[in-house]
């Protein structure tokens, strides 16, 4: 089980079984000597002082009248669960895609490595002007051309 599956199936957990609990324990409040405040369930010697906390007496009565019925609790669950899918979905599309592209960039690096294999190799190497006409490149054109070639393929296909 994968990290988020595990995160996601605790929120589900807590949101679907976990009842609401209220201690039924007294609270405290009192400052230090440097003036910090501090709450806590036990008195303080050095003079705490109680605090009075609303009361809600559905919670304590244990009455569910204000709760969530089954079929709410069920159609939260079913929408949730879309929600999940609907992610994961999501997810997936983005990985395949993010595949496809590698993929296609691989195959332009090597088609671009090949290149440069055959331009290093050639007797020389000529370029078309705006008549169609080839015009062959010299020795310092020639290497700039390779040299630019390579600088894209270090930029572009690492590895």
């Amino acid at each position: 089980m994968t990290e988020v599956s595990l995160i996601k199936s605790s929120i589900i957990f807590l949101l679907l079984v976990t009842p609401l609990y209220t201690s039924g324990g007294e609270i405290y409040k009192w400052v230090d000597k440097h003036g910090k405040v501090h709450y806590g369930d036990r008195p303080r010697p050095e003079g705490s002082e109680k605090i009075q906390l609303k009361d809600n007496p559905e919670i304590e009565s244990g009455a569910t009248g204000a709760g969530p019925t089954d079929a709410e609790r069920r159609e939260k669950r079913r929408r949730l669960l879309e929600a999940f899918e609907h992610e994961r979905a999501e997810k997936q599309a983005a990985a395949a895609k993010k595949a496809a592209e590698r993929q296609e960039l691989k195959k332009k690096c090597t088609v671009a490595r090949q290149e440069l294999k055959e331009m290093k190799e050639a007797g020389y190497l000529y370029k078309y002007d705006k008549s169609g006409n080839r015009e062959v490149l010299s020795d310092d054109q020639r290497e700039k051309a390779v040299a630019q070639l390579k600088r894209t393929i270090d930029k572009r296909c690492r590895g």
